[in-house]
């Protein structure tokens, strides 16, 4: 068993995959495996995978037999993780040099099963802005409850979970969805609501501007957003936790209500159609309070 496995799913990203691994390889930490999972790519990154496969046996090759994406892919990571905690990592992103031995290092201490560090977005213009976990202490633990249960940042890449918590099977990625990351983090988090919080900034996340999301059609785009809210609303109910996490959900219903009337009442009517019944009704109640 290694400290850490890392898992990355690989598709079409040769452009950046080699700046990735080399800030795997430059960790101070050195007890770890990377389980690349490549999803049929069109160009070079399983050149570049094989690659360090040849030179570096810590890094593992496993090739899915037709293009699953991306939630797939993680999965199939989780199942071959060896590791005693698991950490994400998209292969378009790096990590600075202490990423693993400070996050490793403050788990162990801590005896937690989530542990979190900040992060630092940039554009591929060079441009750079702060995106952080909001905490006023250097290190602090952070007891999720309903008025603040989206307060850890809904993204997975910035988080060292141990791998005993996947002994749970809910706590996998819905697969065929972008935002997937959404419904894990209410999965997660919903049974293991504490997590250490690092102040560090240890992982570099790239904005890219020809990325899926950003490429991504309307109605995929809200269709997906009433498949995570249904996904989650129903774990919700089905782990009786509802009543415990109700408003952060109105949040979040709220949030992609907001996102679809930006966009047109054509998007927010495609939104609302793929609503379950349930809910419909929820979303008539929001709507009916802000608009009196």
């Amino acid at each position: 068993m290694c400290k850490i496995s890392i898992i990355a799913p690989v598709y079409n990203i040769e452009k950046y995959l080699d700046e990735c691994f080399k800030s795997i390889q430059n960790q101070t930490l050195k007890d770890f495996e990377v389980l690349c999972i490549e999803d049929c790519s069109t160009d070079n990154s399983k050149s570049i995978i094989k690659k360090y496969v040849q030179i570096d046996n810590r890094f593992k090759l496993i090739e899915n037999s037709y293009n699953k994406g991306v939630g797939a892919s993680r999965n199939i990571g989780i199942e071959n993780a060896t590791g005693e905690y698991i950490f994400f990592i998209d292969p378009d992103d790096v990590i600075l040099s202490n990423c693993l031995d400070i996050l490793y290092s403050t788990a162990k201490q801590k005896k937690s099963f989530i542990t979190c560090c900040n992060v630092l977005m940039w554009w591929e213009d060079d441009s750079k802005t702060k995106f952080k976990v909001r905490h006023k202490r250097r290190y602090r633990w952070n007891k999720l409850k309903d008025k603040n249960f989206e307060a850890l940042n809904r993204v997975i890449w910035n988080k060292l979970y141990r791998r005993s918590i996947f002994d749970n099977p809910d706590i996998r990625f819905i697969e065929n969805v972008y935002h997937e990351d959404i419904d894990f983090y209410w999965k997660c988090f919903v049974n293991y609501p504490k997590a250490y919080v690092i102040r560090k900034k240890l992982y570099l996340y790239r904005q890219r501007v020809n990325s899926f999301m950003s490429c991504s059609k309307p109605d995929d785009f809200f269709k997906n957003h009433a498949f995570i809210l249904n996904n989650i609303f129903n774990y919700l109910n089905k782990t009786n936790k509802y009543s415990t996490y109700q408003n952060s959900f109105k949040k979040r219903v709220k949030q992609f209500i907001g996102d679809a009337h930006n966009k047109s009442m054509q998007d927010y009517n495609y939104l609302y159609k793929n609503l379950n019944n349930e809910l419909k009704q929820l979303v008539d109640k929001i709507t009916i309070t802000e608009n009196s």
